[in-house]
């Protein structure tokens, strides 16, 4: 029996192995983290679980595709490695020139300011772009990853990789079902199988209207666990946020402009356009062009600060990017068009049409433009928060790190007007209840957290053995998705109830209280301590960051 497998996502939902991390935070590349799933956590990787409940309770409720998705193929079906069933399997894949298949989501929330009306916070998606045919990866065709080769231990690999820019037509997704070099391998794996040479079988070619197809480079792996290993071409990855539309044109009058009549618009060769949100988008194209060859991007001014961000590599993951181009809070003459312009030198610096006559005569410097290993840097500054009680107040510091630099630090308490931060801020927590802050550094990436008083809760219990009294004070750091590590340096010295030393060593350190987490302190006081339903009052006192503290709360005795 011979089975051929030809471009399609072998690995779907049911696939645990590749299915792990599909959807990241934007934690883990230093920004800030868009809390998909609402569960108030700041996840770098959502794992297969999570993802498939985000699909099925959040955002398809309706047709729950996980589910479906794990009735039809579970993960069990995943794993041939076993097979001993005879089957012959082949499998058939192509791979586009350019890293422009979608290989992971990144959920993120940015924040883009204007010096007059403040700053907005948006959520979008980043598209991480992988080698496949556009649609399936290459690691789901081949199966082989860090959770090992779970092919058959016979099948044959038949990848389909695009020699030029040309190509990608016919090895993409469903260009691959009408290329006739794919159907000579199929025709081939047939005629090679014992049952066929049996019967003397005939098996002709399928006749096509059409079938207009460059060269392209078969290569066959047959029992190696390693994954193809692709050099690949750079191209361009443009993130945008902030206009309603953006109108791509090529050197030879592409454009994707609407066609007439649909809410389609039309394609330009070797431009994959995706929409990442609200105001948001993003495409990629080569970066290798001919001397005859640009492609322009035009947009318009929509009343909203702007995000335009552009890099190069061998697709646009940070370890990839060679090439960094950032326009960070862009804030333009309302109404304005402005277009940048990439040619076989490089990216343009960013120009609009000021007074409307068609010419782009006004200039835009970038923010940041950098080359080399400072382009794989996207990680803004480390924001940290400390903690000092101050009666009913908090006196809270804020540090920053980044070994780019930090270029400057803002902060807020509405989470729209920001002002430079300067010294420690003294807040009353009932009033304020939390401090934003924006941090860039020199290569214009940017972090956003949040401070948010640690929350103090004390819990009296007696143990069942031996009657003590048990008092248990935790500190949380709520677990917000953007708030930041909390630094207290608190020591216990001493402790009493009712005037009655606690029978627990001392001192009792707490550090940092990490986001999110809580931190516990247990103290144990003598069964005679108290009478069980009494009132009675905890004292302690000790030091918060160096400084001596004491204060006294009221517990009732279990």
């Amino acid at each position: 029996m011979l089975k051929v497998v030809i471009g399609v996502l072998v690995v779907a939902l049911g696939g645990r192995p590749f299915g792990e991390g599909v959807v990241k935070s934007f934690f883990d590349r230093g920004g800030v983290a868009w809390d998909i799933n609402g569960d108030g956590k700041t996840n770098a990787e959502y794992t297969f679980n999570q993802l498939t409940s985000l699909l099925d309770t959040k955002q398809f409720v309706r047709s729950k595709p996980a589910q479906t998705g794990n009735l039809f193929h579970t993960a069990t079906q995943d794993d041939w490695t076993s097979d001993t069933s005879g089957v012959e399997y082949h499998h058939i894949f192509g791979v586009q020139k350019l890293p422009g298949t979608i290989g992971k989501v990144v959920a993120e929330t940015i924040k883009r300011c204007e010096p007059q009306k403040g700053c907005i916070e948006t959520n979008r998606y980043n598209y991480e772009k992988v080698f496949g045919d556009g649609t399936v990866p290459k690691l789901s065709a081949e199966r082989k990853a860090v959770a090992g080769n779970l092919n058959a231990r016979q099948a044959k690999m038949h990848p389909f990789v695009a020699n030029t820019y040309d190509d990608n037509g016919s090895v993409e997704h469903t260009g691959l079902t009408q290329n006739p070099k794919v159907w000579d391998t199929i025709l081939s794996a047939l005629q090679a199988t014992p049952q066929q040479s049996a019967r003397h079988t005939q098996v002709s070619k399928p006749v096509m209207q059409k079938a207009s197809f460059k060269q392209q480079t078969t290569q066959e792996q047959s029992d190696s666990d390693q994954p193809l290993q692709i050099k690949g071409e750079e191209g361009y990855y443009l993130s945008i946020s902030g206009v309603e539309r953006i109108f791509v044109t090529d050197a030879h009058g592409n454009s994707n402009s609407q066609i007439e009549g649909t809410s389609f618009a039309r394609l330009v060769p070797s431009v994959d356009i995706l929409r990442g949100g609200d105001k948001s988008f993003q495409l990629n194209f080569p970066a290798e062009l001919l001397p005859e060859d640009n492609f322009t991007i035009t947009f318009r001014e929509s009343g909203e600060p702007i995000l335009l961000e552009i890099v190069r590599g061998v697709g646009n993951a940070p370890e990839a990017l060679v090439e960094s181009i950032k326009y960070l809070d862009l804030n333009l003459p309302a109404g304005v068009t402005a277009q940048i312009k990439v040619t076989p030198e490089g990216v343009e610096n960013l120009h609009y049409d000021g007074d409307g006559d068609g010419i782009f005569e006004s200039t835009v410097e970038p923010t940041a433009s950098v080359k080399g290993d400072l382009a794989k840097d996207v990680s803004g500054p480390l924001v940290t928060f400390s903690e000092k009680v101050q009666g009913t107040k908090r006196l809270v510091s804020v540090t920053t790190e980044d070994e780019a630099g930090v270029k400057s630090v803002r902060y807020s308490l509405d989470g729209t007007r920001y002002q430079p931060y300067t010294r420690p801020l003294l807040i009353n927590p009932a009033q304020n209840p939390a401090i934003y802050i924006i941090a860039d550094d020199n290569l214009a990436n940017r972090a956003s957290s949040t401070y948010r008083p640690l929350v103090l809760m004390t819990a009296v219990i007696r143990d069942v053995s031996t009657n003590e009294i048990i008092v248990t004070t935790t500190v949380r750091n709520d677990s917000d998705a953007y708030v930041a590590d909390v630094i207290t340096n608190f020591v216990l010295n001493a402790a009493k109830l009712n005037n009655k030393p606690t029978t627990t060593t001392l001192p009792i350190s707490i550090n940092v209280v990490p986001a999110g987490e809580t931190a516990t302190v247990t103290l144990r006081f003598p069964a005679t301590t108290a009478k069980s339903g009494t009132k009675a009052t905890l004292a302690g006192s000790g030091t918060s960051h160096g400084t001596a503290f004491s204060g006294a709360i009221p517990v009732t005795v279990p």
